[in-house]
């Protein structure tokens, strides 16, 4: 039975192999090229005086029948050779010879190996990376600032720890900062999921509780261009912050933050700017005394030495509404970003910290220390 099945497979590979895979794409090798064209199979011109009768017949042909010459005498072969290439029936010969040589080239062709571009065989994963590089790469490479919406698109693991300083003294620890899981879904887009934020009040009291979650970022890249094309990023976005904190830890009302991230670099040079406001969804009395405080961040980096980013930000509130209404907020923030450093593959490590000092009166925290780490993926 192993002797008749291996004859069997030789046959086949046999079979493959005598295959011609240029007929699908190319039947004159099977049918003349054109309908006043003679032709005969490669045996047929190997036989000895074959192909100089070809291609003298060839040579009386052309595209468009001469007209008779009363004064000339023509050979029988000639006048043949006349009637067929005028004849409507050689034609559709003509046609139906070729449409057959096509198929039994393209049928043949199935047995032929086949190539491809290897997009076919890629898995989901591989397909959605490759796509991520290819949008990541129509825009420039800053590093993700410590207290701005970067306009680019990231993909990464973000997590912050902060710690303010209240008026009275005491410190709010804010484990989390409302980062998260950064991922691109498509060009152009990104989403990013935050942790639920766990905070620690450390007063008289020392309490604890999960602070109000901001839960969903989404973004939405306008324009770009690396640092070859003009070295800018255009991007909206819209942040959605739930009320669903702890008590003591929570604003009791949701918070939906639209707003536009900008930047421009030149060389190691970048200036970023975020516009944005805060408007509450809840219509209870928290959310009358939220207001709709509008937020502005002006921020810039150089980049030293590849893996290091020293930045220096102005981050302005200013409240229109609500129980501080009238009043504005001004932080200065210096920082640095160590990275992104090569771990393997895709993966990269990021990490800084800063702080935010209050330089205005009456701020809701005086200052803010800021450590920040990100895996890129």
């Amino acid at each position: 039975m192993l002797r008749e099945l291996s004859a069997g497979w030789a046959c086949l590979l046999a079979a493959c192999g005598a295959i011609q895979p240029q007929r699908a794409t190319e039947p004159d090798a099977l049918a003349p090229p054109f309908a006043n064209k003679p032709w005969a199979p490669e045996e047929a011109i190997r036989i000895s005086g074959a192909k100089a009768t070809l291609d003298a017949f060839s040579a009386r042909s052309t595209a468009t029948p001469a007209a008779i010459e009363p004064e000339r005498v023509y050979d029988l072969p000639y006048l043949i050779g006349l009637a067929q290439q005028t004849n409507p029936e050689t034609r559709a010969a003509w046609q139906a010879t070729r449409t057959a040589a096509a198929r039994l080239g393209t049928a043949e062709g199935a047995c032929l190996p086949q190539s491809h571009d290897g997009s076919q065989h890629e898995g989901f994963f591989s397909r959605w990376l490759n796509m991520v590089s290819r949008t990541q790469a129509e825009q420039p490479h800053w590093i993700t600032p410590l207290v701005a919406t970067t306009p680019l698109l990231t993909q990464s693991f973000h997590y912050d720890v902060l710690s303010e300083r209240l008026p009275d003294g005491s410190h709010l620890n804010n484990y989390g900062g409302g980062k998260g899981l950064e991922f691109i879904p498509t060009p152009n887009t990104e989403v990013i999921l935050a942790v639920p934020p766990w905070e620690q009040l450390t007063d008289s009291q020392s309490s604890s509780g999960f602070g109000n979650w901001p839960s969903i970022l989404a973004k939405y890249r306008f324009s770009s261009a690396n640092e070859q094309q003009g070295d800018y990023a255009v991007t909206g976005f819209l942040q959605f912050t739930g009320s669903n904190g702890s008590q003591g830890f929570s604003t009791d009302t949701d918070v939906l933050e639209p707003g536009l991230a900008l930047g421009k670099g030149w060389g190691r040079f970048d200036v970023m700017m975020n516009l944005g406001a805060e408007f509450p969804l809840s219509g209870n009395q928290a959310a009358q005394d939220f207001g709709k405080p509008v937020l502005a961040t002006v921020l810039a980096q150089y980049q030293v030495l590849d893996y290091v980013w020293p930045e220096f930000g102005f981050n302005f509130t200013w409240w229109p509404d609500g129980l501080r209404q009238g009043s504005t907020q001004l932080f200065l923030t210096p920082g640095v970003i160590f990275g992104p450093f090569p771990l393997y593959d895709r993966l990269k490590l990021a990490f800084g910290g800063g702080y935010q000092l209050a330089v205005t009166p009456a701020p809701v925290y005086n200052g803010n220390l800021i450590f920040s780490v990100r895996l890129y993926y």
